[in-house]
């Protein structure tokens, strides 16, 4: 069966993650935040 949703994951809510994977994705997440409101009070 295919997993398509979340709580169908075998460890389900034990959540688990490769840091090197995730860490520079939340930074540009993080980054891209702060620029909106610059952006917004630029208008």
């Amino acid at each position: 069966m295919a997993t398509n949703w979340i709580w169908q994951q075998k460890d389900w809510p034990r959540f688990h993650w490769q840091k090197e994977q995730i860490l520079p994705r939340l930074r540009l997440v993080q980054r891209n935040l702060g620029l909106l409101p610059g952006i917004r009070g630029s208008e």
